[in-house]
């Protein structure tokens, strides 16, 4: 799956993630303690997405919904960035499992070229 944005925008709308098993059925992500994601950009730069917002309200199907800050754009620059949710486990202040979901790739363009 591959979502468009534009530079400088702010999405309203959440991405859809549904997580699936090695067989393709929903994957049950309840054991996990921790869902974190993590946005890259073209140069394989960290983007600062603080202010982000999850609904795991639906983990347990394997779905997860991911919201970009309100307020700010994280888009500064049109390129392919990569979207990616760290699963973890902790139990007694150790990771027992780390899992992470395949990149959801996100392309940013400038219209007509031109930067705003």
């Amino acid at each position: 799956m591959i979502s468009q944005y534009w530079i400088d925008q702010i999405p309203a709308r959440p991405i859809v993630i549904d997580i699936k098993d090695s067989s393709g059925a929903a994957a049950n992500l309840a054991g996990y303690t921790t869902i974190t994601p993590y946005l890259i950009d073209e140069r394989n730069n960290e983007v600062d997405i603080t202010g982000y917002t999850l609904d795991i309200s639906q983990r347990a199907n394997g779905r997860i919904l991911f919201t970009f800050p309100q307020g700010r754009t994280v888009f500064d620059e049109p390129g392919d960035y990569l979207l990616q949710i760290e699963l973890k486990t902790i139990s007694s202040g150790t990771t027992t499992n780390l899992d992470f979901t395949t990149a959801h790739r996100i392309v940013v363009k400038a219209l007509g070229g031109v930067n705003r």
